[in-house]
């Protein structure tokens, strides 16, 4: 405890001041900023940008496999290899609904190689989210290992 106290003539001065509430408040308060700086460096996630400058998707998207869902059904953009010309690029929605069978019959044309194209799914606003994750599952189900959702 600190303590002052003075001997001058009568009035004699004896003051004691307690010091444990104020060290608790102020060791909460450094308790308290250790473990939210903790959780502010564990909230993150780490983002590096390694580039120079050149945009490095350019030759992924020449090789992947687009399925765009509208309004009318799939729109697909095959690679850009010439010996996908002939693929079948739209496939329409039978009676009003998308035929993910039709889809998959499409899809399973497309020649297994070793090495499958990427592929990305996207599709208009008034799509239901239901109809891309299920989109999505066909891409899976026919073969294509490396399915991903583009927002372009």
């Amino acid at each position: 405890m600190a303590g002052a106290s003075s001997e001058q003539g009568e009035n004699k001065l004896n003051v004691e001041l307690n010091l444990v509430p104020f060290i608790d408040l102020l060791s909460s308060l450094v308790l308290f900023l250790l473990v939210t700086a903790v959780w502010l460096q564990v909230g993150t996630i780490p983002a590096s940008v390694e580039s120079s400058g050149k945009a490095l998707f350019s030759q992924a998207e020449q090789d992947r496999l687009t399925v765009h869902l509208n309004s009318t059904g799939f729109d697909l953009t095959w690679p850009k290899i010439a010996s996908f010309n002939s693929l079948v690029s739209k496939v329409p929605k039978v009676a009003g609904v998308y035929s993910f069978q039709k889809l998959e019959a499409v899809l399973n044309i497309f020649p297994k190689t070793a090495k499958m194209p990427l592929s990305a799914v996207s599709s208009d606003d008034g799509v239901e989210y239901g109809m891309v994750i299920e989109t999505i599952d066909s891409l899976k189900r026919s073969g294509f290992s490396i399915v991903a959702l583009s927002v372009d």
